[in-house]
């Protein structure tokens, strides 16, 4: 019963703790240059807490973080560099400075451009001793059911 009710707690991610990761990436070493990914990650956060899904869109993150008016996703691949730069550096900081952080942003390839939030588990709430072998596989087996090529890499980095 103990490890079910802990399954259910881990299952849900705050508004506010999704607001405070936000606020780790942009307070560490990792965000610390780059002023366009953290605008782009600013925005990609509030526009998944408000379910905006359909405002994030290659031309809306032009215009909001690129400050550009006159964009066509066509001809111009800025967004998808920027995007693709967000990603690496979302993996460079969990890799890093994060590996311990409860809580894990991942922002997937594909349309919409939206972020996805998972819990890593934790081994203290099901178990009293602490494993980190055990964590790295429960992290690993959230990330895999994403089903994302971005959460596929990341869980494939948890089982090794």
């Amino acid at each position: 019963m103990q490890s079910q009710e802990a399954a259910r707690i881990a299952r849900h991610i705050s508004p506010d703790e999704i607001r405070e990761q936000c606020t780790k990436f942009l307070e560490s070493e990792t965000f610390a240059r780059g002023q366009q990914l953290r605008k782009l990650l600013a925005f990609m956060i509030d526009n998944t807490l408000l379910n905006n899904h359909h405002r994030t869109a290659q031309t809306m993150i032009a215009r909001q973080v690129l400050e550009a008016d006159d964009f066509d996703s066509t001809a111009d691949s800025s967004v998808r560099r920027l995007a693709a730069r967000l990603r690496e550096r979302l993996r460079d900081y969990y890799s890093n400075e994060g590996h311990e952080d409860a809580i894990i942003i991942i922002f997937p390839k594909g349309q919409p451009y939206r972020l996805v939030a998972t819990r890593r588990y934790s081994i203290a709430a099901v178990h009293p001793l602490e494993n980190r072998a055990f964590q790295e596989y429960q992290s690993g087996r959230s990330l895999w059911a994403a089903r994302t090529p971005d959460c596929l890499r990341a869980a494939m980095d948890c089982f090794r």
